[in-house]
């Protein structure tokens, strides 16, 4: 016999990046990076990091791609196992994050996997952008501000989503205990 299948996939994409770090005096910032990857995202992580010949290897690569960033440690779970979210921790320098004019810090709290362009370039959409699987990213960064600052001016906290709820992104930005508390969430449910 036969019959139909779907195959819409029910797992998601998902990515969450938490970051706990220290800004010094001179903008450098101090730390650890963990980044949980889950489903379909864990898959893909366990396959571009087997692709490299070494550890230190993945962890060079790694530094490029966040110019400005060492890495003083480095420690993964879930590697060899396809149920398991895929795990990486690592205590992290990042000296080009935080500006530094006169007795001001500016900051970028965006540290990781920002968009720096539209990835959409068509001038008409004839048909509509498929995503092949839902998508969900969230980050979670504390940054403890140096003793005796203060900080004058914080992002704008944003929640914006598409009339059917197929795409929501949410930015909310705090000061808690001389901690500036950031959280991101993007979402792609279609």
């Amino acid at each position: 016999g036969f019959d139909w299948q779907d195959l819409t996939s029910k797992k998601k994409d998902i990515t969450v990046d938490v970051i706990n770090c220290d800004l010094t005096e001179d903008g450098t910032l101090k730390g650890e990076w963990r980044q949980i990857k889950s489903e379909y995202a864990a898959f893909d992580k366990r396959e571009k990091f087997k692709s490299f010949n070494s550890e230190d290897d993945y962890l060079k690569i790694l530094e490029s791609e966040h110019n400005g960033m060492s890495i003083e440690s480095y420690l993964n779970k879930g590697l060899d196992s396809l149920e398991l979210p895929f795990n990486e921790t690592m205590k992290i320098t990042y000296k080009n994050k935080a500006i530094k004019l006169g007795d001001q810090l500016y900051f970028n709290p965006f540290l990781f996997d920002r968009f720096t362009e539209n990835p959409f370039k068509a001038q008409d959409r004839l048909y509509p952008v498929d995503f092949i699987i839902p998508i969900e990213q969230r980050m979670n960064i504390l940054v403890k501000i140096p003793e005796g600052w203060q900080v004058q001016e914080l992002p704008k906290n944003v929640r914006m989503l598409l009339p059917d709820k197929s795409a929501t992104i949410l930015f909310n930005a705090a000061i808690v205990n001389n901690m500036i508390q950031i959280s991101f969430k993007l979402n792609i449910n279609k």
